[in-house]
């Protein structure tokens, strides 16, 4: 379980580094985290507004960054479920 950690993180991090800063250029954050369930791993990424953005995403650009995250990790052999939600702004209690 050790290496198989170390692969998503690797994974994690790369699709980080490598689509972060596209998400943000369409004005949203990009943040992600490694699930784990009955010993299955999955990458579980939300989106959030950044200051200006549309809050709620639209319903078509939503699609269109999942999408392409998906891809991404279709296209770089990572065999990887990807859970993304979006979950507007987080503002302190």
């Amino acid at each position: 379980m050790v290496g198989d950690m170390k692969y998503y993180n690797g994974v994690k991090r790369r699709l980080l580094r490598e689509k972060g800063p596209e998400v943000e250029a369409l004005g949203y954050n990009l943040a992600c985290g490694i699930g784990m369930k009955e010993e299955k791993i999955s990458l579980e990424a939300r989106l959030q507004p950044l200051p200006g953005s549309q809050d709620p995403i639209s319903e078509d650009l939503f699609a269109r960054i999942k999408s392409d995250l998906e891809k991404y990790l279709l296209n770089n052999g990572d065999d990887v479920p990807l859970n993304i939600r979006y979950t507007g702004v987080i503002t302190p209690r």
